[in-house]
């Protein structure tokens, strides 16, 4: 099966089937997705088939970084006042018959392509939450930095997402 470039979800793309291995993720497709972008909390885009079956999503909302909490040799490049814009991939899943296709790589770079080129707010950075190790492993490879402070905070920075997109 062949999958569609992601666009925004709607009501005809069919979610009741999607299956990623994280049952959180899936839950929240298919039963909360629609609402938080009706109410504006975050936007979710798809990869569907031709027969509208999600085979991966995302969601994009704003959010921001301290400026203290970038490695120092990062934050002295940047503006020094204490919050800067970001764009957050607040979550990211691949159903399983489509894992290992690079669907996820390409949802990444869908997300990174409107932060850039169709957000309306500022954004110095894209971040993610990286759900686990694996996660962590995953979004090192499309060159995200690890933050410095506990947890699974990672972001690129906005001069680095041109370059990730070529």
């Amino acid at each position: 099966m062949l999958l569609i470039e992601p666009e925004r979800l709607r009501a005809t793309h069919n979610r009741a089937n999607f299956e990623s291995g994280s049952e959180p993720l899936d839950s929240y497709l298919k039963h909360q997705a629609s609402q938080d972008s009706k109410r504006g909390i975050a936007f979710t885009y798809v990869m569907a088939d031709e027969t509208a079956n999600v085979g991966g999503y995302y969601t994009l909302t704003a959010s921001s970084i301290d400026i203290h909490d970038l490695p120092a040799s990062l934050a002295a490049k940047l503006p020094q006042h204490g919050v800067l814009g970001a764009t957050l991939i607040g979550r990211l899943a691949v159903d399983r018959r489509f894992q290992r296709q690079r669907v996820g790589s390409r949802l990444v770079a869908h997300a990174i392509k409107l932060a850039l080129d169709e957000n309306p707010a500022a954004a110095i950075a894209v971040m993610v939450d990286a759900l686990n190790d694996d996660a962590v492993g995953f979004y090192k490879a499309l060159d995200f930095i690890l933050l410095p402070e506990p947890g699974r905070r990672m972001f690129l920075l906005r001069e680095s997402l041109r370059r990730h997109l070529k």
